[in-house]
């Protein structure tokens, strides 16, 4: 008789511009929770649904065991590219589990040797969805950005010159010049990053 674990694990994941409201990736935290799945047992992180390498779902699939199931609030959060999607999918297959889509109220049985015809409908239709929707979102940010610049705005960062620079780093780039604080210190005190305080200096004519 062949062993199966049953354990549930869950899946959580907010793309990088969601990344400042938690409330979101919390929300699928609670609602794994409350389909019990064990809090030490979910994985989540930040990162695009189109990224092919997503290190606490890989983390999460080597974890798995056969017949584990596992537990994400909506497909979109498990990818948003055919590609990996179905790269997912052969994992899944392979490592004979189960996965519970809790919005769609899915339940999608990879022990098995093949899916029954409405599974495998539906998926492929909610990732047709989730690409043509991400698609769409792509098209928008370049037809905004060809309109600004049509209309002469300048896009990007604004350009620094030195009338923006406070007196303070003058004073401080003294003690940076004779050795006495390094770079990191020198960002510390200005309340920089490392790559701002590069910028000025580069513009002062400094190393």
């Amino acid at each position: 008789m062949e062993y199966c674990s049953n354990v549930k694990r869950g899946y959580c994941r907010c793309s990088l511009d969601e990344k400042r409201d938690m409330q979101s990736v919390n929300h699928q935290i609670e609602e794994l929770k409350k389909a019990g799945v064990p809090e030490e047992n979910i994985e989540y992180e930040y990162i695009s649904g189109t990224k092919e390498n997503k290190p606490k779902l890989q983390e999460l699939l080597n974890k798995c065991n056969e017949g584990d199931i596992i537990y994400c609030y909506e497909l979109s959060r498990i990818s948003r590219s055919f590609k990996d999607f179905f790269n997912t999918v052969q994992i899944l297959k392979e490592k004979k589990l189960k996965l519970e889509l809790l919005l769609n109220g899915i339940s999608v049985d990879f022990t098995r040797d093949k899916l029954d015809p409405f599974t495998d409908f539906f998926l492929n239709i909610m990732m047709a969805f989730n690409s043509l929707e991400v698609e769409v979102i792509r098209e928008r940010v370049r037809s905004g950005l060809e309109g600004a610049r049509s209309k002469g705005k300048i896009l990007g960062r604004p350009k620094l010159t030195k009338d923006d620079i406070p007196d303070k780093f003058y004073r401080k780039l003294d003690l940076f010049n004779k050795g006495e604080i390094n770079k990191t210190e020198f960002a510390n005190v200005m309340g920089w990053s490392r790559p701002k305080l590069n910028r000025i200096l580069e513009l002062n004519n400094v190393k």
